[in-house]
This record gives structure tokens, C-alpha cells and sequence, in this order.
């Protein structure tokens, strides 16, 4: 739930109708779904509100896991939320891409619906799960570490909680999830991965337009 959307429409009922005892969250729901989908799907003449401009140089991810791959062996590889689906081009009989709004993915679905009948080697979430409560990031960790081979690799980058600087303010009702390390460990833990690295992907604060983000590395148990 987008506890942003929940915390203010909850006070407009009780304020305006002198109710508070009216479950609301259906509707929150669908105007979440309307709010992610506007900042992140094309309705801007042109694109998206939001763009991939700052995520192919950071650390860890973007061309620095392209080269880290390059020396690993594996088969097969999901990206979840895959956005413009950058790392297919490396490999395209080997990655695919997963995406609810972006048309460049090969399978429309997000991290908390999408099934596969296959598992994969590697399974990359490069800041897909990052939005609302805990609840909702645990149903949709659960499910992306689900098609996890065992012995396999996840790959993630988490935002500690920035909302988006876009200029148009679309980001504002996004409710983006405080991750932490503690939280990193905390699901690692609870879906049977060892935490092979944790880590700042992006420090540059100010420098980069939409701030600093944690990178993970897991390997799930044999």
C-alpha cells in the first residue's frame, strides 16, 4: 500500500465527511497504480517523466556488472523491471527482461505477479522494488527470489528512501521504501540467501540527480 496516498486521503474523508472508520484501501490502490504508472509508463509526449539518465555508471551495477558477468559462467539471466533492458544487449539469447510499463522489455510483468515456469542462474532487480510498505516489498522480494536457482545469484540496487527529483513533481505521491542494510539482511535471511556483498552502488550525493543507492549481491542456499 502507498502509505503517502493512504496518510492524505485518509485525513481529506475525516476532515471532509467527519469519517475514519472506512477501509480505503482499494482505492489507494488503483490511484497507485495510476500514479506509478504515469511517472514510469509513456504518457509524456516524448517518453516517461522518469529516464535512466544516471544508472549505467554507478559502482556496481550498469557497465561495472556488465564486466563482472563477463567473467562468470551462467545460462540464463531475469532482470526485473528491466526497464530500456540495457543488459540484453550484451546478451540477447541470454537475459530477459521484465518490465510493467516499459515496451523495450520482453515480457510485460512486475516483481510481485510475474511467473515463470523456468529458474534462473541470475536474477537482477536494479531498483524495481522499491516502492511502498514493508508489506508490499516482501511479497514482491518473495516472489523474485522464488526464481532464484539455488546456488544462483541475485543482483540488486535499493533506494534508501529518496523520492525522485523530477521537475514536473510527478514523483512526489511515489511512496518510496526506506531500505537499509538491515532491511537488506533481513529479507536475505528470511528467503534463504547469503548476503555476498552490501554496499553503496552510489555515494555522489548532489552529484547524481536522483541521490545514493545500495547495491547487493545474494546467493541463494543449495
Amino acid at each position: 500500500m502507498n502509505r503517502k496516498i493512504h496518510k492524505d486521503l485518509r485525513k481529506y474523508i475525516e476532515e471532509t465527511y467527519g469519517i475514519d472508520d472506512v477501509d480505503i484501501r482499494d482505492i489507494v490502490d488503483t490511484i497507485d497504480e495510476k500514479v506509478v504508472g504515469n511517472y514510469f509508463g509513456d504518457f509524456k509526449e516524448g517518453g516517461s517523466y522518469w529516464k535512466p539518465d544516471n544508472n549505467w555508471e554507478f559502482k556496481k551495477t550498469g557497465k561495472a556488472l556488465v564486466d563482472k558477468m563477463n567473467e562468470r559462467e551462467w545460462e540464463n539471466w531475469l532482470d526485473i523491471g528491466c526497464g530500456n533492458n540495457q543488459y540484453k544487449r550484451f546478451w540477447p539469447d541470454k537475459v530477459t527482461g521484465v518490465d510493467p510499463f516499459n515496451t523495450n522489455a520482453d515480457i510485460v510483468g512486475d516483481a510481485e505477479t510475474f511467473v515463470s515456469n523456468h529458474l534462473y542462474d541470475v536474477v537482477s532487480v536494479m531498483g524495481s522494488i522499491n516502492f511502498g510498505s514493508h508489506d508490499v516489498i516482501s511479497k514482491q522480494m518473495e516472489n523474485a527470489c522464488r526464481l532464484c536457482k539455488p546456488g544462483g545469484t541475485m543482483f540488486f540496487r535499493f533506494n534508501p528512501g529518496i523520492t525522485h527529483d523530477d521537475p514536473d513533481g510527478k514523483a512526489q505521491w511515489i511512496d518510496f521504501f526506506e531500505w537499509s542494510h538491515d532491511h537488506v539482511n533481513e529479507f536475505a535471511e528470511q528467503f534463504g540467501f547469503d548476503v555476498i556483498e552490501l554496499g553503496w552502488d552510489n555515494d555522489f550525493k548532489g552529484k547524481i540527480r536522483y541521490g545514493a543507492r545500495l547495491y547487493s549481491e545474494w546467493r541463494k542456499h543449495k
